[in-house]
């Protein structure tokens, strides 16, 4: 088999930023240290333009208050539409 590589040259959107909840911080934290490596790692002529501002950054976790968890709100029972009545 053959692989190419693929030149990506594409640059960002906007922001990066992770929010990882508390039942997966550890999920949260070995993501971000994957962005960081790979994009201390990556390589573009274009890291020093305006457009890259932030782009590397020692972590993306963003410190930010999450619930720990949502209360259960109740449902209103499931109706059957085809069993609905008109009202005349």
């Amino acid at each position: 088999m053959i692989y190419e590589e693929k030149i990506i040259d594409t640059i960002p959107v906007g922001p990066l930023g992770l929010i990882p909840l508390k039942s997966c911080a550890e999920l949260g934290r070995r993501v971000d240290e994957y962005l960081v490596k790979w994009r201390k790692e990556r390589e573009s002529e274009h890291k020093t333009t305006i457009a890259f501002a932030g782009y590397q950054r020692d972590s993306y976790i963003i410190g930010a208050k999450t619930p720990d968890s949502a209360p259960a709100r109740p449902r209103a029972p499931w109706r059957n539409p085809s069993e609905a009545t008109t009202c005349i």
